[in-house]
């Protein structure tokens, strides 16, 4: 979503401005966050995510309870760092 509001206001061309922000830091929008074509993203921590939902699945089918709600962490990710994401996507 990010990448399409940053086409939005390039198409828009305002006169001031606009600050945009993205979430799961997927590699095309690191891409673009590193070509400065958006500001900030939320990098999300997808393997772990992944391994959380396998072994999830696992407990319920062994009938065991889980929360309610399983977040994982998410890193503020600007161009000072998103290269370390690009390299090895977490």
């Amino acid at each position: 979503l990010a990448l399409g509001a940053a086409q939005a206001v390039k198409v828009a061309n305002p006169d001031h401005k606009v600050w945009i922000a993205g979430f799961d830091g997927d590699v095309a929008a690191l891409k673009a966050l590193k070509d400065g074509v958006f500001d900030v993203t939320a990098t999300q921590q997808t393997q772990g995510m992944g391994r959380l939902a396998v072994d999830s699945a696992i407990k319920i089918v062994a009938g065991e309870k889980l929360p309610a709600e399983q977040l994982q962490d998410a890193t503020l990710t600007t161009k000072d760092n998103v290269s370390q994401f690009i390299e090895k996507h977490p």
